[in-house]
């Protein structure tokens, strides 16, 4: 999701983070990769965080500790979106759609191979801007907002097909899709469909939707999903307050125990959940960013024991957010990873 940080605003900003309250939290570190690029991802189930981004229509990723950029692609130019997963054996696995609207999956047939591979998923009449990718049973998944659908593609052996998960409709610039795969290898999706939070599995090729909950128009049009070691699912979202020319919304939190869907509320503040990101730990451990449009502020939630979360303000107050995009992912010892397209492409950890 893209929702102007200046660099020298990030650079000068990042290390005066604070609490809601004002008190010190301390400062995130910022790693700034590239001068220039959009659209990033970071690696699923990867110990060490794999940055994957566009840059010059170029396909390009950086790996963890170093993140030294370099190309993963150049044979197509690339347009829109990207989705970075990595396989049980740790290889880099992407997606991305090129400029004919055809979307792509990038692999290699052989952890020794240095040519990288490329596989037509789909081609669309238009460009999706959300993918999400998971890896699972020697298969590929990949959820992705095609013209009017919500689409899951399953690679095996080298094989896709693809399954019309439901209708979607888009109604603002702001979109999103979440995923992740349960231990039963069922793909489970998250998106937003008119005044809905919609949730979605596939299985055997078959897609099984739910309404979540409701809201104004726009509710859950961006989201992002994770799977716990219950196979219970927890999405984080934007819900929309207004059906104004505005969409004023807030971010929240639905959670499945098993029985029912539980609903709360992350930031009670006048609109916020913007460019909303989830990531959950081995622990259990809930971690959300996402953008506070008011005060122009990217804020990182955690939640508390007692349900309740608690923030802090990654980037503080700055005016014009638009055109950001993030990704959060975290590393092999659960810590936060933040990556930002905005003016450059920078990488942040508490």
């Amino acid at each position: 999701m893209k929702t102007s940080l200046s660099l020298l605003s990030l650079l000068l900003l990042f290390g005066a983070c604070g609490s809601d309250d004002g008190d010190p939290q301390g400062g995130w570190a910022l790693n700034t990769i590239a001068p220039e690029g959009s659209y990033v991802s970071l690696s699923a189930n990867s110990p060490n965080p794999t940055l994957v981004y566009i840059t010059s229509g170029k396909l390009r990723f950086a790996e963890a500790p170093a993140m030294t950029p370099e190309y993963l692609y150049q044979e197509y130019v690339v347009r829109l979106a990207t989705a970075a997963s990595r396989d049980t054996q740790g290889e880099l696995h992407a997606a991305f759609v090129d400029n004919s609207n055809k979307l792509r999956y990038l692999y290699k047939e052989a952890p020794s191979d240095t040519v990288w591979k490329t596989l037509e998923v789909d081609t669309l009449t238009s460009a999706p801007t959300a993918l999400c990718m998971r890896h699972g049973q020697d298969k590929v998944f990949i959820a992705y907002l095609a013209p009017g659908k919500v689409k899951a593609a399953i690679i095996e052996a080298g094989q896709p097909s693809v399954v019309d998960v439901d209708n979607y409709s888009n109604i603002t610039a702001e979109i999103g899709v979440g995923c992740d795969l349960d231990s039963k290898g069922i793909f489970h999706i998250s998106y937003g469909m008119s005044t809905e939070l919609r949730h979605a599995t596939v299985s055997a090729g078959v897609a099984t939707p739910e309404t979540i909950t409701k809201g104004k128009l726009g509710t859950g049009l961006v989201s992002s999903l994770a799977i716990d070691a219950q196979d219970r699912v927890h999405i984080a979202y934007r819900h929309r307050d207004s059906s104004n020319n505005t969409l004023q919304g807030s971010a929240r939190y639905a959670y499945h125990d098993g029985t029912s869907w539980q609903l709360s509320t992350i930031d009670t503040a006048k609109d916020t959940g913007a460019a909303i990101r989830l990531a959950l730990a081995a622990d259990g451990t809930l971690h959300v960013v996402y953008v506070e449009e008011p005060r122009s502020e990217i804020i990182y939630a955690t939640r508390k024991a007692d349900g309740s979360f608690e923030r802090s303000v990654v980037i503080p107050q700055n005016k014009n957010m638009a055109s950001l995009d993030i990704a959060l992912t975290l590393d092999a010892k659960g810590k936060p990873v933040l990556a930002i397209a905005k003016e450059g492409i920078h990488i942040a950890s508490p």
